[in-house]
């Protein structure tokens, strides 16, 4: 009967080795190509000084290493047969260990080689959606001076050259465009596997151009009634 046990053990284990490679190669599929759907939305965020994720590229890709080491270890939850025999293995306490051993096909399974090539292909296909991510996220570094530059500072400066109606005018309006344009974003934008929401870092960028906007129109407010007064003074002089 050794010989009869020793057959339906090695079907087991193709089985569950068939099992956990139909697993990871649908896991896979999921993630690349035409096959590819959002399984979890990203949120993107202005972290000054640039335009971040909210999960940090490198923990999203533990966490799929993760699903692929959990996915092998399910292998775990079959434990072989005792040698000759159908009987399963019973845990045993090696000298020197707190927990006792189980004699599973895990061993077996993990040590083949497409295991290891099915998770290095997941791997790559992660690392290339994230690198496809921050090439998208790219795409706000033109808006980058909203954030970065010192709005006080340089609308002073402005201020101080005593621009004209228009030109503050010119400003005013390129800062409008610029709401405009960053309102008529389509704000969700699918990657592969990832589906990446661009509300927050669009929100952010759209309340700098406000404060922008604000800084301006206080220098304007300013600058306005200085003329008045210096208008009024003449307007006084020349009366008297």
């Amino acid at each position: 009967m050794a010989a009869y046990y020793a057959y339906w053990e090695k079907e087991i284990f193709n089985t569950i080795s068939k099992m956990i490679i139909n697993n990871l190669t649908r896991f896979n599929q999921s993630l690349v190509g035409s096959a590819a759907k959002p399984l979890f939305q990203i949120e993107t965020l202005l972290a000054l000084p640039e335009v971040a994720l909210h999960l940090n590229p490198n923990e999203m890709s533990k966490l799929f290493l993760q699903s692929v080491r959990d996915c092998i270890e399910s292998a775990n939850y079959f434990p072989r047969w005792m040698n000759g025999t159908c009987i399963e293995c019973q845990p045993v306490k090696a000298e020197g260990q707190d927990e006792a051993y189980l004699y599973t096909f895990y061993a077996d399974v993990v040590n083949r080689p497409e295991m290891r090539e099915l998770g290095q292909q997941i791997h790559a296909n992660v690392q290339k959606t994230i690198a496809n991510m921050k090439k998208y996220l790219n795409r706000f570094k033109k808006y980058k001076n909203l954030w970065k530059a010192d709005k006080s500072g340089i609308c002073e400066k402005f201020a101080s050259k005593n621009p004209n109606v228009i030109a503050y005018d010119e400003k005013l309006l390129n800062y409008a465009k610029t709401i405009e344009e960053i309102n008529a974003l389509i704000k969700f934008k699918d990657i592969e596997f990832i589906k990446l929401s661009k509300r927050s870092v669009c929100e952010s960028i759209v309340n700098h151009t406000k404060e922008w906007i604000k800084h301006l129109c206080h220098n304007l407010n300013e600058t306005a009634r200085k003329q008045l007064f210096e208008l009024k003074n003449r307007l006084e002089v020349s009366v008297c």
